[in-house]
């Protein structure tokens, strides 16, 4: 009886173990910037301005323009490369200018951001040859160091 139970909890957690890493890795690339959503320099070429008005996901923001209605920004960067780069990250209210590319993933469209402008302060999020995001090295630098604000 106990070697029937410890074999059922092992396949209980075999089978949980199992699951978890096959979602684990449904992004949208491999999260070191060489994924498909991230050949951004294919896409179609942007700029919004307007101000923030929310942040539904880690690295995005929504952004209500006046010519397009509300737009969403994907690849913002973490608050650590922003404190790095010496520039406050966006917040609610904050005017700023979004410079990127809309690319086609898998049929959705998504506003990936190159460069931001908040009064008058930019901070580069993409390497502009690779696209890569400067936060993760960018074009063979060292994670943080790669962008500089203008």
């Amino acid at each position: 009886m106990k070697k029937h139970f410890v074999s059922m909890v092992l396949v209980c957690a075999m089978v949980l173990f199992g699951a978890g890493m096959s979602l684990a890795g449904q992004g949208k690339g491999p999260g070191d910037g060489t994924g498909p959503i991230h050949e951004v320099l294919s896409g179609v070429p942007f700029t919004f301005t307007g101000d923030v008005i929310g942040f539904p996901q880690a690295g995005s923001l929504t952004l209500a323009t006046t010519t397009d209605d509300n737009v969403q920004l994907y690849g913002i960067g973490p608050v650590s490369y922003w404190e790095s780069q010496n520039m406050a990250y966006p917040v609610i209210g904050d005017t700023l200018t979004a410079n990127g590319f809309t690319v086609n993933y898998n049929g959705v469209y998504e506003n990936v951001v190159m460069s931001i402008t908040i009064e008058g302060t930019t901070i580069d999020l993409r390497d502009p040859i690779t696209g890569k995001p400067l936060w993760r090295g960018g074009n063979g630098g060292s994670g943080g160091s790669g962008g500089k604000c203008k």
